[in-house]
């Protein structure tokens, strides 16, 4: 029995196609994975710790929001 390997090379234009098929948890670990083979891995983690407590911090006021604007 011969054992054969297939190589499967996905292009960058059906990796993006897929991204929006994916849970929020499934692409943050992506972007971890993609910051993590750049040069300035900590200031990009550091740059999406903040912008993901800027979205909370958002998502808090717009939940505020339409809770005042449904009284």
């Amino acid at each position: 029995m011969s054992l054969r390997f297939v190589r499967l090379f996905v292009s960058a234009f059906e990796i993006f196609a897929e991204l929006p098929k994916l849970s929020r948890e499934e692409r943050r670990r992506l972007a971890a994975a993609v910051f993590d083979l750049e040069e300035d891995t900590d200031l990009l983690r550091d740059c999406d710790h903040r912008a993901d407590e800027h979205f909370h911090m958002l998502d808090v006021v717009e939940e505020k929001d339409s809770q005042t604007d449904s009284r």
